[in-house]
């Protein structure tokens, strides 16, 4: 009888003991299969950090579509209450993926919104249990990002009745202001975190990996260290800071980056913006600010530090700011100007100088050769009413005081003619007393003695005071 049912127990702890040793290699996988996924830290998972890197990293995997679900349609209206029902039709899975979300999910960690986008979009057409829960994981750490419902709804993880849902709340959804719109608008009342001024004191000491830093930044994850971008770059104080930022504009550092989209309604604008408008701009101006110097000094000596293929764009760009343009060429010919001893920036604001001499010299000669053709018609009423025309033109006093002058050569109207050329010739450009001085001295020498004289006399004196540092030599008409 006692035999009888040792076999039996034999056969029960058999099965037993085989349950046991089939579960507990398992025993993990079942547990972590319905335990939350989270991503690794991006270093411990071995992420690059830098932005660019890490979606090199990924193109690996190819390109996919856009993971965009499309509403089907299912069932027949009701011709009373014209009732149907749509249905959430997920992208198709793509072959080549299939087993390769473990090398992808930890991107889902990355502290960049175009790398995790990335990864997202490669998960969306694996639709594995790995990729499921690592989407499902995104989905919990940032629940009002829309382009995180397309990626859902893409995957086939939300049902019709939860992303019309979402839709519904759409305006008070985040929209964040990345890339481009981020640099170009800083939120109000903020201000610098110590990490953007750290970066910022990178920067202006001449740190090129700052700058890409401070523009990647501008794409971050977490939506409260984005403006930390654009203030890093606001805070950059020296002429060498500024010509790595103007480098990396021109050069089009990080412009993927920048121009990256995630799927919002409100898509990216490119970063179109030259070195002196916008950003830019306002960069030179804190540097200015911060440096105490004028802004051409500023300019020329950022030019000065920037690489030799850059020359022509920083060139091409001044030349767009008509007063920048004149500000420097006055700078070149004042005692500032003539400090300045680095070759390359010497050579580029006596560039700009001998430019604007050249264009204000073509601008003159246009502006007298009328007054000077009255002059030798003797047409007295046509200077007379050039003399007494007022009208707001920088080139104005010049037509103003030639036509004085002239009178004054032929004798006509003397009173009128010096009372003009004593109130207008105050109100011109260097260059444009030297050119009515040799009128005034070409008069002055043909003046009977007198009291004309002696005014004209002292108007010459006070252009010649103005000449000092100048080319005073006297223009005569032709």
């Amino acid at each position: 009888m006692r035999v009888a049912w040792i076999p039996r127990l034999l056969v029960v702890l058999g099965l037993l003991g085989g349950g046991l040793l089939w579960l507990v290699p398992r025993f993990e996988t079942l547990m972590n299969g319905t335990s939350p996924w989270t991503p690794p830290e991006p270093a411990v998972a071995g992420l690059p950090a830098d932005t660019t890197q890490a979606l090199q990293a990924l193109s690996v995997h190819g390109s996919v579509p856009e993971c965009q679900a499309h509403a089907k349609d299912e069932g027949e209206d009701d011709a009373e209450e014209h009732v149907h029902r749509h249905i959430i039709v997920p992208v198709e899975p793509l072959a080549r993926l299939e087993g390769q979300a473990e090398k992808i999910r930890p991107y889902l960690g990355h502290p960049s919104e175009p790398v995790v986008y990335r990864a997202a979009s490669l998960l969306c057409f694996i639709q594995d249990r790995p990729s499921r829960r690592a989407l499902e994981w995104l989905e919990s750490r940032y629940p009002r990002r829309p382009w995180v419902w397309q990626i859902m709804a893409g995957a086939g993880l939300v049902s019709d009745e939860v992303l019309r849902s979402r839709r519904a709340v759409g305006d008070q959804a985040e929209y964040p202001k990345a890339g481009h719109e981020a640099l170009s608008s800083l939120p109000d009342g903020s201000g610098p975190s110590p990490e953007a001024l750290a970066l910022a004191r990178r920067i202006s000491e001449g740190d090129a990996s700052a700058v890409r830093q401070a523009l990647q930044l501008t794409q971050a994850m977490e939506l409260a260290r984005r403006p930390d971008g654009g203030h890093a770059l606001r805070q950059v104080s020296t002429p060498r800071g500024l010509a790595l930022v103007y480098q990396a504009i021109l050069e089009r550092w990080e412009a993927r980056v920048l121009s990256y989209s995630t799927g919002s309604p409100h898509p990216q604008r490119e970063w179109k913006e030259g070195p002196l408008e916008g950003m830019g701009l306002e960069i030179l101006m804190s540097v200015r600010g911060r440096t105490g110097k004028a802004r051409e000094a500023v300019l020329v000596e950022t030019v000065g530090l920037m690489p030799e293929s850059l020359r022509e764009p920083m060139y091409a760009a001044i030349k767009q700011d008509t007063s920048l343009f004149r500000e420097i060429a006055r700078f070149a010919r004042s005692p500032e100007g003539q400090e300045v001893t680095g070759v390359t920036a010497r050579a580029f604001m006596e560039r700009l100088e001998q430019e604007d001499t050249r264009e204000q010299a073509q601008k003159r000669e246009a502006m007298s050769e009328p007054i000077i053709a009255l002059f030798r018609a003797g047409d007295v009423a046509a200077l007379k009413q050039v003399a007494a025309f007022d009208m707001n033109n920088p080139f104005r006093p010049l037509q103003q005081s030639l036509a004085a002058s002239y009178l004054l050569a032929l004798g006509e109207h003397e009173a009128f003619a010096l009372g003009t050329l004593e109130a207008s010739h105050l109100t011109l450009r260097i260059p444009e007393r030297n050119v009515i001085r040799g009128v005034v001295k070409l008069v002055l020498d043909e003046a009977k003695s007198g009291a004309t004289k002696k005014r004209l006399q002292r108007i010459y004196e006070r252009l010649s005071r103005h000449c000092q540092g100048e080319d005073c030599s006297v223009e005569r008409p032709r």
